[in-house]
């Protein structure tokens, strides 16, 4: 019985080794326009080794919250990935135009380079923004 759960696992784990099973979770970063402070929650840690959420930093623009992430792919290879910006004002309630604000953007990594994302929040009053990471939809 023994023998049958080791070759079992073994194949589980080898199935979950192989490179086309990556999981689509996104890592995150929260980042707040006052004192700077920024937060990563990684959710997928493959992702993270691969393409890392490195550094965020806010400033305003007249009254609009504008927001730079930086993201180093650490692969020898061009990587697609997606991204979105979430914006929050002083109560934590997320600000959308139109009820939008879930459109994810794809983008290239080239091997070995480091990128800068920038967004600009709908409008005014935001106070935090989230990046939100993750691979390219197959």
């Amino acid at each position: 019985m023994t023998r049958h759960l080791n070759v079992l696992l073994l194949l589980v784990l080898g199935l979950v080794a192989l490179p086309g099973c990556r999981s689509n979770a996104a890592n995150v970063m929260k980042i707040n326009a006052e004192g700077g402070n920024v937060d990563i929650q990684v959710l997928n840690p493959g992702l993270q080794e691969e393409l890392e959420l490195a550094s965020g930093r806010c400033a305003y623009e007249a009254d609009i919250l504008t927001c730079w992430v930086r993201i180093r792919n650490h692969e020898d290879d061009k990587l697609q990935y997606e991204y979105r910006w979430r914006w929050y004002d002083a109560d934590g309630k997320q600000i959308t135009v139109g009820g939008g604000g879930d459109n994810w953007a794809t983008r290239w990594a080239n091997p070995l380079e480091e990128v800068e994302v920038d967004g600009h929040a709908t409008r005014e009053g935001a106070v935090r923004a989230e990046f939100h990471l993750r691979y390219a939809s197959e």
